[in-house]
């Protein structure tokens, strides 16, 4: 069995429903253990495809297995009962994944002609097979629909089809795309389809996914382009594939200033700026400041300085400290929502469960207007649990309204410490 079948098996858990309006429950890790037990296939689809030898490889058994699966799952369906096994749902899967192009016409044709389903529409028998073998065997899937056009929605199936192809076999399924759209095939022409190779380039050739979005057909479909830096930044998962993207991104820019490359930027900046707090800091930062302009690293520094779960805390206290306050008071002042310095956030949010850290981080801000409003904030924050510790950094702050707002703050914690108990 192919390795990317494990993850399709996996991502069909949540997605797989034999028949219209059926949803099935997770497969558990034994699923994935059991696919990658499977033998290897002897030749790839592509290669048989080449060679026009695409034969029916799934056994009578199986034809068994999944017909009477299907059936089963859509009479469950209709009568509003729920049918979640997990072993089920692994023999179905692995017997489903055996089907070529031929299999899947043939029991297509069985499937129509059983008693059992003459309760189901010509759209139900294609949801039922759609739902299985799209996921289980993209590739003679798509071959199936391109001899059958005549499906309802046929497009949307295709669509769907080409989508996991890309999971199964992305380099094939890729050239396939660049030499179809080259002869102006419309089957590969659509939103869908064009946003999936944009996303799936991101991660493999991110110079070449940028150079489709500014190219004349893929401009003359906005959808295409809407929120796609927002997607890639969430599809991206490591570190070395945002730099490579970033990097990509840059060279494009430079050599064309495109409004389609600066709303891909700003898309994507605003969504990674979110995420970075799951990164080791070193590399967060390492990227920020080789790769982001003084205004995203802002926005980064906004997203970041109020969570409490930033991955090695004490680095990006010292990022943090980099930043100029008076840079940063003009910054959010053009966001329209002036904001804490991100040093001083990051300080009260640990406060809340943590009085000592942050009291070190305070040692490391040069005296200064910064440091007294982080001193303040550090003091509110701890005040009501630690009354006298607060009190002991009355003497740093200058006199002003916050400052009275504190000192009652701290008497008040005293009193309620001297209550006595109910």
């Amino acid at each position: 069995m192919k390795p990317i079948l494990i993850a399709t098996a996996i991502a069909a858990v949540a997605a797989i429903g034999i028949a219209r309006h059926s949803k099935l429950s997770e497969l558990n890790a034994e699923t994935a253990r059991l696919m990658a037990e499977q033998p290897a296939p002897t030749a790839k689809r592509s290669d048989r495809a080449a060679a026009n030898e695409i034969k029916p490889n799934a056994t009578a058994e199986q034809f068994e297995l999944v017909r009477d699966e299907i059936i089963k799952e859509f009479a469950a369906s209709r009568n509003h009962q729920t049918r979640a096994d997990p072993e089920r749902m692994k023999q179905l899967i692995l017997a489903a994944s055996a089907f070529s192009a031929d299999d899947i016409s043939r029991f297509f044709d069985l499937l129509r002609s059983d008693p059992r389903s003459a309760g189901m529409e010509q759209n139900s028998l294609a949801d039922a097979c759609r739902e299985i073998f799209s996921r289980t065997a993209p590739l003679a899937w798509r071959d199936y629909l391109e001899a059958h056009r005549d499906l309802p929605d046929w497009q949307g199936l295709f669509d769907d089809a080409f989508r996991n192809c890309l999971l199964e076999d992305s380099k094939h399924t890729l050239q396939q795309f660049d030499e179809e759209s080259s002869r102006g095939n419309p089957d590969l022409a659509t939103t869908g389809i064009r946003t999936s190779v944009l996303l799936e380039l991101a991660t493999s050739d991110p110079d070449k996914m940028l150079a489709h979005a500014v190219s004349p057909e893929f401009t003359a479909d906005p959808d295409a382009l809407a929120h796609l830096g927002g997607f890639v930044g969430s599809r991206l998962k490591q570190p070395a594939d945002h730099q490579r993207f970033l990097a990509a991104l840059r060279r494009a820019q430079e050599k064309n200033p495109s409004p389609v490359l600066a709303k891909i930027r700003e898309d994507y900046t605003r969504e990674i700026a979110g995420h970075f707090y799951k990164w080791p800091a070193d590399q967060a930062i390492a990227l920020i400041d080789s790769e982001f302009t003084p205004a995203e690293r802002f926005h980064v520094a906004e997203q970041s300085a109020s969570r409490g779960d930033l991955a090695d805390p004490e680095k990006w206290v010292d990022w943090f400290l980099k930043i100029d306050p008076a840079e940063w008071a003009a910054w959010t002042a053009q966001q329209g929502n002036a904001v804490s310095h991100p040093l001083v956030r990051q300080i009260a949010s640990r406060s809340i469960e943590d009085a000592d850290l942050p009291a070190k981080w305070l040692e490391k801000i040069p005296p200064g207007e910064l440091r007294d409003k982080a001193t303040q904030e550090y003091a509110w924050m701890i005040a009501d649990r630690d009354p006298d510790r607060a009190a002991g950094y009355l003497d740093q702050l200058p006199a002003n309204k916050g400052k009275q707002n504190l000192v009652k703050k701290i008497d008040e914690a005293r009193q309620g410490s001297k209550s006595p108990a109910r």
